[in-house]
């Protein structure tokens, strides 16, 4: 069952397993030409909330009351270190703090919202059946990478699946609200929208740089500011270009030599565009012969052996091929919107408490 964007960003609960964070690999998205929101409530229906301190706070302490319902900096806890979780330990330490902070406010922003839809929910007599809530516990657990567990999802997440089945019954009960609340509000999005959108937006997302497709093997100086690493790094790259020159595997070799963290899928870069890599690399690649390991470039970061497999000139993506993601993603934004309004509303209704 596919699930809309606008219904994630307002209240989604994530559990995520088996994400393939980069390693050391700067990706673009070049294809978002909407900006989604990942799990916060959109900024236009958010309730203010001063930003809670980082320092330990007992889970005890009441942050917030919601119609006189309490809310616990446990509950807000417990779901900022489950998202943090993902990234494990290629974050530094400072850098996770600081996510931490931010996302405090967030998800105590999203637990307003969230207890405000229940309540409406109930009020409404939406219910989840055990059956629906099995189907989707049973769609979620088909989707975990080959070898991973459910179990060990929650056990990462320090969490029981008691917990996990009472929120996405709980996130099913305000899909359901949401369903209710924008019925009788259909977001048609018109062809003749999708194209005034396109031409406002295009030079900044439909139209593709010069892009080359890329891998390399990186010898890097154990110390750059030593000559005598520089030149121990010269004669190491220069040696294994000798022996792709006599035949050697370019990706074996990448694999089992480069200083990269691309070694692992044989050097590869993917594809990239001016203005993405260092100079001297970039040069080279949208340069040198095809399918032909070049002489070794040298950059900041080592002597690069580079093998460039394809180039693709510069241009417009054409309106057909992006008109169907326009739409939708306008409609996300549409429905977003309207689901945003209506959380305002409950807002204005409610007694609403933020504690220091």
């Amino acid at each position: 069952m596919k699930k809309s964007l606008w219904f994630a960003a307002i209240v989604a609960i994530v559990i995520s397993a088996g994400c393939d964070k980069n390693k050391g690999e700067d990706v673009k998205d070049g294809d978002n030409f909407i900006e989604q929101n990942t799990g916060e409530v959109n900024e236009a229906a958010q309730f203010p909330v001063s930003q809670l301190p980082v320092e330990p706070v007992s889970p005890d302490k009441v942050v917030a009351t919601v119609n006189g319902a309490e809310i616990l900096q446990g509950e807000v806890s417990r779901i900022v270190d489950m998202q943090l979780s993902q990234y494990g330990a290629q974050m530094p330490e400072a850098f996770v703090e600081q996510m931490r902070a931010n996302m405090q406010s967030r998800v105590l922003e999203m637990l307003i919202a969230q207890r405000l839809m229940l309540a409406d929910a109930t009020e409404r007599e939406i219910e989840v059946s055990e059956d629906e809530l099995t189907a989707r516990i049973d769609e979620i657990t088909s989707t975990l990478p080959e070898g991973l567990t459910l179990d060990a999802v929650l056990a990462d997440a320090n969490t029981t699946i008691e917990v996990m089945r009472s929120e996405i019954g709980n996130n099913m009960k305000i899909e359901k609200l949401l369903d209710a609340v924008l019925e009788g509000k259909p977001v048609n999005i018109t062809d003749e929208t999708a194209l005034n959108f396109y031409n406002e937006k295009k030079a900044e997302h439909f139209t593709k740089p010069e892009q080359a497709h890329a891998s390399h093997i990186l010898i890097s100086p154990e110390d750059v500011d030593d000559d005598k690493s520089w030149a121990d790094a010269k004669k190491k790259v220069d040696a294994i270009a000798l022996k792709l020159k006599e035949g050697a595997d370019f990706a074996a070799l990448a694999k089992e030599s480069s200083a990269c963290s691309s070694s692992e899928n044989g050097g590869d870069l993917g594809q990239f565009g001016r203005g993405e890599m260092v100079a001297e690399f970039e040069e080279a690649a949208f340069s040198q012969e095809l399918n032909v390991v070049g002489e070794p470039v040298k950059t900041k970061y080592g002597f690069h052996l580079i093998k460039v497999s394809q180039r693709t000139a510069a241009g417009e993506t054409p309106f057909d091929e992006v008109k169907e993601e326009i739409i939708e993603n306008l409609e996300d934004a549409a429905k977003n919107e309207l689901v945003s309004n209506y959380i305002d509303e409950l807002k204005a209704k409610a007694d609403l408490k933020i504690i220091e």
